[in-house]
């Protein structure tokens, strides 16, 4: 065990201040000049949960890509990394509790037929493991959108 810090005994473990800015590990990977977004950045690194105030659909996909993603199959995460992008782009700031079926269904609209209704089940699973984690109480806005379903072009 090394000796107790002399100075800066308010910063968290790991992280570290030089002439002004702060840094984190023995490799100074950089956090910047202001402490609460030093902080922030810290948190992220080191695993812990950073929110805002009223948590989005972008927290939600930062912890799913976090804890639930690498569990599923390696295909699986092929397929899911560039829908997860996607969803964030346009539901990244909502909060939670804002997103209703309406809007689900005007993505949908926009989408080609297949691709939106699978984005759609990840957004209904992504929604449902923000309620597991505490995020939200609101209920899943996917409930009651339907979706396309696949049609084969040739019968064998």
């Amino acid at each position: 065990m090394g000796r107790p810090r002399t100075k800066n005994r308010d910063l968290p473990p790991g992280m570290h201040r030089k002439q002004g800015r702060y840094y984190y590990g023995q490799n100074d990977i950089a956090l910047g000049a202001n402490l609460v977004n030093a902080l922030k950045r810290w948190a992220e690194l080191h695993g812990e949960r950073v929110y805002s105030d009223v948590p989005t659909l972008a927290d939600a996909i930062r912890e799913y890509r976090r804890t639930e993603l690498p569990q599923k199959a390696p295909k699986t995460q092929r397929s899911y990394r560039p829908q997860l992008v996607l969803l964030d782009k346009v539901f990244g700031k909502m909060p939670l509790g804002s997103i209703a079926p309406a809007d689900v269904k005007a993505y949908m609209r926009r989408r080609p037929a297949i691709s939106g209704t699978r984005e759609k089940a990840l957004l209904s699973a992504l929604f449902n493991f923000a309620r597991g984690e505490g995020l939200t109480s609101a209920p899943n806005p996917c409930a009651g959108v339907k979706g396309t379903q696949a049609k084969r072009g040739v019968y064998v």
